[in-house]
């Protein structure tokens, strides 16, 4: 079954409990209040960086399997970006592996709904970890 740009774009929504414009205007709210929300959010509105041995994804991965795991439960840290409307992974790559790892799909999110960050860069489509291939 081929589905259309549209529909697909209704099955994301449902997973996320709103739409678009409702985040849209949460980034408003939020960028002005600098107020963070948390939120479940499912590994399709994730952009998670790859990275190398020393940052990323792979970094936390090769960190785990050394026995070295993430320090705190705490949520993990992402930033909305507008024009992907997607979230970016800022901190919590350790906790993110662990969760994969237990085969979860949602994740406890702060969001951070200013838009950007000084911190980490949007990385090149080239240099994210893909997480539907890991549920597939």
């Amino acid at each position: 079954m081929k589905l259309s740009v549209a529909k697909l774009k209704e099955l994301i929504l449902e997973e996320i409990n709103y739409s678009f414009d409702e985040a849209l205007s949460k980034s408003d709210k939020y960028m002005f209040d600098k107020v963070q929300e948390v939120s479940e959010i499912h590994y399709n509105n994730l952009i998670v960086e790859l990275g190398d041995g020393t940052y990323g994804i792979l970094a936390a991965y090769r960190h785990f399997n050394e026995g070295i795991k993430s320090k705190t439960n705490k949520p993990i840290s992402v930033v909305w970006i507008k024009e992907e409307h997607k979230y970016l992974v800022v901190d919590g790559y350790h906790r993110l592996v662990e969760a994969l790892l237990r085969g979860e799909q949602k994740f406890l999110c702060e969001i951070d709904w200013t838009g950007f960050t000084k911190e980490w860069s949007l990385p090149d489509t080239n240099d994210r970890l893909v997480l539907e291939d890991l549920f597939n």
